[in-house]
């Protein structure tokens, strides 16, 4: 070997070495996931992003005020934890919310965070891995396109009361047609005028609303607004006697994470909460559905009600025996 290559081979090692001491370790690391199983538009979930960090490191961490394209942040959460090997690990929560359907990709999430190292500040920058996200549209399987509206001229505005007239008359009429069924119903069964008449339990009072709704004139009429907010009333009704949730003032969005801690099964709860759904497409977002399919789902609303019915308290043998003795 020539002085010459020697030199150069002498030089060309000094420079890796060079290289490998800037380098140096990896001084933490970042890792991102999210928890997001069967998302539809507007469910939350949670988005997590995990450091391990030295001890010294100081890290500038983004907070609630980072943005994520393509989502809203609802709640956000902080935690740090000192480890036994000169390490500390902070977790860092979002809780977010998307608004467009499709698959959306959380990136670009850095972290920075400085360190002294022999006598000298360093910026060490941790930049998360790329998530993905899929969220899935609550429209029906079978015709789901909105049916395009046609345009008008202006239009002048009722006062506020004006709107709740036809809803309070078909309110009225569908409580006329409870009161005469349940006429009719002791009527038949031969009570006495002097007697206290038993009160329909929450399962009879379910069944007896969803037979009004379904000889009613909403459909035919093509009322399906007010065909879909009395549909909702009477499940969500029905759902507080069933599995104790306050539905009646609770949004589908509140009433699906309440479900997930019952004890219904998956299965029935993502049918619950599809029905309720397509009634938010008719009563907000204007989606004029077929006959045929609010015929279906008020089909529907009665196979839900049957499949997890209200099991009613068993009669004790004293109370068996008065029933009997008044009835003879």
């Amino acid at each position: 070997m020539t002085k010459r290559s020697a030199t150069i081979l002498v030089l060309l090692a000094a420079a890796l070495g060079f290289v490998a001491a800037a380098g140096g370790d990896t001084a933490g690391s970042i890792d991102a996931s999210v928890a997001a199983q069967g998302l539809t538009v507007g469910d939350p979930f949670w988005y997590t992003v995990k450091l391990i960090l030295p001890a010294d490191s100081r890290p500038e961490l983004p907070g609630n005020e980072v943005e994520f394209a393509g989502f809203e942040i609802r709640d956000y959460d902080q935690q740090t934890t000192q480890l036994a090997d000169a390490k500390q690990q902070i977790i860092l929560r979002y809780q977010l919310v998307g608004f467009k359907v499709g698959e959306r990709q959380i990136a670009d999430f850095e972290v920075q965070a400085k360190r002294t190292e022999n006598g000298k500040e360093h910026v060490d920058k941790y930049l998360a891995p790329p998530v993905t996200v899929m969220i899935r549209s609550v429209l029906p399987a079978q015709g789901g396109e909105l049916r395009p509206k046609p345009i008008y001229g202006p239009l002048f505005l009722a006062p506020w009361w004006y709107s709740w007239v036809w809803p309070t008359i078909i309110a009225l009429a569908a409580l006329l047609l409870l009161l005469l069924g349940v006429w009719l119903w002791q009527r038949r069964a031969g009570r006495t005028a002097g007697k206290p008449e038993p009160e329909l339990t929450p399962q009879q009072q379910a069944y007896a609303a969803l037979m009004a709704l379904r000889d009613g004139k909403l459909i035919p009429a093509g009322k399906f607004k007010a065909f879909y907010s009395e549909l909702g009333d009477i499940l969500r009704r029905w759902l507080e006697h069933r599995a104790g949730i306050r539905a009646m003032e609770a949004t589908t969005v509140i009433i699906r994470y309440d479900l997930r801690r019952s004890a219904l099964p998956d299965d029935w709860q993502e049918d619950f909460i599809a029905l309720l759904s397509r009634g938010d497409l008719v009563k907000f977002a204007k989606w004029v559905p077929e006959d045929s399919i609010a015929y279906a789902d008020l089909e529907a609303a009665f196979e839900l009600v049957e499949r997890e019915a209200i099991r009613e308290p068993e009669e004790s043998h004293k109370q068996a025996e008065e029933r009997k003795g008044a009835a003879a």
